[in-house]
């Protein structure tokens, strides 16, 4: 019987290093190219474009339309550069950029983060993460509260510029029912009843009423629903699914509805960053936040004697620590209303008077 054929110990080694090697110039070098496609990483196409599809089918609507707006910036800061080229100058010098414009530390750090996605995706963020810091940021539960007589000024000048009618109404919606930006944007034509003055904003995981929210309307938030959908209808937006604030596609740069003209009913508008900065620029109210109207509502309905949760049930979830921030207000504003009754007293204030000297006497 023949002997069998062994191989010796230091020739199996050199083997499996070889394959070794063959494995790690894969992942380094033809990963890029063949499993994200030659023509994002070589040639220069946009890997923004790629991204997009590619994450379109694995994640929420919201989450895809937020990183899709916040690649905008720094596809448009690095242009025809490859992947491979970006530097962490590239990155600190966008940061600066974006600091100059006024664009939020927490906005920033999104906006890079989505972009470290995609280069882990091409195995090239190893080279950039150990000297790259996130700006530091600090956590606000309390956004600014704007007076009445603000935003009646603010709705003045909002009538000077018919590129801030659509703003314009939207931001009275918002500073009259507390409805969040996102949930403005995502309003169907269906959803509101003009003759019972309230709204539904349902979850997205349901077209049906269970789980969803009733707003009731006053008489600001119902003229402003009007002036929506009398807008909604003349760009196209007729149907009860269709949305009220439908897509611009005018505006499009870049993915399935770049070159596109008019507007989308079937699509919902997504941004009105720079009409509301603008608008809000020359009210003399810069740095006012779409989302702080939502506080100067809950805030304003406190101060006029409303209950906490009567208040949540109409602008939706409200974390702990701001029912703690609005319970404190709800105290003051309990404080004021009783005091109303000081105008017609019943007993004089005699021993309020003495306590108020025994005080002043002893320092106690």
């Amino acid at each position: 019987m023949s002997e069998k054929f062994q191989i010796p110990l230091e020739v199996e080694l050199a083997v499996l290093k070889s394959l070794l090697e063959s494995v790690d110039e894969l992942a380094t070098n033809d990963f890029t190219q063949h499993f994200l496609g030659e023509e994002v990483f070589v040639s220069g196409a946009n890997p923004a474009e790629w991204w997009i599809e590619f994450r379109m089918p694995r994640i929420s609507d919201t989450t895809f339309n937020a990183e899709k707006y916040r690649l905008r910036d720094f596809r448009n800061f690095v242009g025809n550069k490859l992947l491979c080229e970006i530097t962490n100058g590239d990155l600190n010098q966008y940061v600066n950029k974006r600091l100059s414009e006024g664009a939020g530390a927490w906005s920033i750090n999104k906006e890079v983060q989505v972009w470290s996605l995609i280069l882990k995706k091409a195995k090239l963020w190893h080279r950039l993460r150990d000297d790259y810091e996130p700006l530091s940021t600090k956590v606000s539960d309390v956004g600014r509260v704007v007076s009445r007589e603000e935003l009646q000024n603010l709705a003045r000048i909002a009538q000077e510029n018919e590129m801030w009618q659509a703003v314009f109404y939207v931001f009275v919606l918002a500073a009259n029912t507390g409805l969040r930006g996102g949930e403005i944007k995502k309003l169907r034509i269906g959803a509101i009843d003009i003759e019972r003055r309230c709204l539904v904003v349902r979850r997205n995981c349901s077209k049906t009423d269970a789980g969803a929210r009733h707003v009731e309307l006053n008489r600001d938030a119902t003229e402003a629903a009007l002036r929506l959908l009398s807008r909604a209808c003349s760009l196209g937006s007729q149907k009860p699914e269709h949305f009220l604030l439908p897509k611009h596609l005018s505006r499009i740069k870049y993915g399935r509805d770049a070159g596109k003209r008019g507007y989308d009913p079937t699509q919902n508008q997504n941004c009105w960053r720079k009409a509301w900065a603008s608008l809000t620029k020359k009210a003399n109210l810069k740095g006012l936040r779409f989302h702080d109207l939502r506080h100067t509502f809950i805030t304003h309905m406190i101060e006029r004697g409303v209950p906490v949760a009567l208040i949540q049930s109409l602008v939706g979830h409200v974390n702990a620590r701001m029912v703690r921030h609005y319970t404190h207000i709800t105290t003051g504003a309990a404080r004021n209303a009783v005091a109303l009754l000081d105008s017609e007293p019943i007993l004089e204030q005699t021993a309020f008077k003495t306590a108020v000297q025994l005080e002043l006497q002893f320092g106690g």
